[in-house]
């Protein structure tokens, strides 16, 4: 499948030797810039969900990114979209393998305030 890039991400990591807390002394996230100005396809796409305690069907809305294979992203790792300010944490990185070539990593993000 071929993506156009519509955005720019910027891409934020909590440093391993962080030793930020809150007040109750619980570690909270730092928002330390990873990575910044990196091109991607971002979508908004319906998904159809089903909840087996309400025993239904249920329409979701899920953000999917795609961005170049030679980047280090990781799962809870906080993105930005530059153009809209909106904010998303990763959910999952899959990387499809490819016999041609490196093929572009997809993002499972889930929007957050």
């Amino acid at each position: 499948m071929t993506t156009r890039a519509s955005t720019r991400l910027t891409f934020y990591r909590t440093p391993e030797d962080s030793t930020a807390t809150n007040e109750w002394g619980e570690p909270v996230d730092e928002d330390v810039p990873h990575l910044t100005g990196v091109l991607a396809a971002l979508q908004e796409e319906t998904v159809r969900q089903w909840q087996p305690s309400e025993r239904r069907l249920i329409e979701t809305q899920m953000w999917v990114a795609r961005i170049r294979p030679d980047l280090d992203v990781r799962d809870d790792d906080r993105v930005q979209d530059e153009k809209t300010g909106a904010r998303y944490v990763i959910e999952s990185v899959h990387r499809p393998t490819s016999y041609i070539g490196w093929r572009r990593i997809r993002l499972q993000l889930k929007h957050i305030d």
